[in-house]
């Protein structure tokens, strides 16, 4: 008895036989020959509903200009909370956008069953990129034409507001904590926050949820 691999593309959910080294979406999936092989693996017999054991590698990584070729874009810096990322992912899909970037600390909390959970499945309808240096990132957005706005109480930070009629914009979130980082502050083209009539600041889901709102409020949706 052996495992033997087939192929299911991310994106479309369809199978195939052979992979392709340039489609990033395709992933293995190990398929065995027969019961008594996965009794072994799983090192007791398996019950009537075990159907299926499985062992997923998530989030599955894009290039960079997938995203860039797909605006608006979303990008997640030290945003720790799984519950938190998931909420913000929900409502992002539910305004139409799919293109995650992630900073190191913001992709842990990807890989979180919670993040999964609180998205209500939405986070497997996204495209994911892991930016290891997120000022560097936020230049090569730019440099295709995308304007970036960064999510910040401060004394440059002016109401936030639509963008306009084009896609082409990014919207930078913060830890829920400590905000935006000095140097993604700086990367950004505008700094914008939501106005209060009281409290210190929203929790970034909620301020998320409106920025990313009122930013896409006269485009294509």
């Amino acid at each position: 008895d052996e495992l033997y691999p087939v192929l299911l593309d991310a994106m479309n959910g369809t199978t195939e036989s052979n992979m392709s080294a340039s489609n990033t979406n395709q992933i293995p999936i190990y398929v065995a020959e027969s019961q008594e092989l996965l009794n072994e693996i799983r090192g007791q017999k398996l019950n009537a509903g075990d159907s299926i054991l499985s062992m997923i590698s998530f989030p599955v990584p894009s290039d960079l200009q997938e995203l860039v070729d797909n605006p608006p874009i979303l990008i997640l810096e030290d945003v720790r909370n799984a519950e938190n990322v998931g909420s913000i992912l929900r409502t992002a899909f539910c305004l139409g956008i799919t293109s995650i970037v992630a900073s190191p600390t913001a992709w842990a909390s990807l890989r979180d069953t919670r993040a999964a959970r609180c998205s209500m499945g939405t986070i497997y309808y996204h495209r994911f990129y892991r930016a290891s240096d997120l000022g560097k990132t936020i230049k090569a957005i730019q440099a295709d034409g995308i304007t970036v706005y960064g999510v910040e109480i401060g004394e440059t930070a002016r109401p936030v507001g639509p963008h306009g009629i084009d896609p082409n914009w990014a919207a930078v979130m913060g830890n829920e904590d400590l905000g935006l980082t000095q140097a993604a502050g700086k990367a950004c083209d505008h700094i914008v926050f939501v106005p209060q009539a009281h409290g210190d600041s929203l929790n970034v889901g909620h301020a998320a949820a409106i920025t990313l709102f009122e930013l896409g409020r006269e485009g294509p949706l």
